[in-house]
């Protein structure tokens, strides 16, 4: 019964490994980048118009850090940071 098992298993992943590789090989010809193109450009159209970034860029020069108590209290030097400027 294992052994069984053991051969579907095999054949699966044989399988698997083979459309994996065809597919890698074939992603990589000038239809396939040209259909990832159109692709990107029509996710790219379906986005919503009122859509705004929801992320922060902090940087924390080295001075400021080592005053704060360095990289070992990062968490409240970024919390305080985050307060400030919301």
């Amino acid at each position: 019964m294992a052994n069984k098992f053991q051969k579907k298993t095999a054949g699966y992943l044989a399988l698997l490994a083979g459309c994996f590789a065809v597919g890698m090989v074939a992603s990589r010809t000038a239809p396939a980048l040209h259909i990832d193109h159109y692709a990107y450009d029509w996710m790219l159209t379906r986005q919503a118009v009122d859509w705004k970034p929801q992320s922060v860029i902090v940087a924390i020069d080295q001075p400021t850090l080592s005053e704060q108590g360095g990289m070992r209290h990062i968490r409240p030097i970024l919390a305080n940071a985050l307060a400030r400027i919301a």
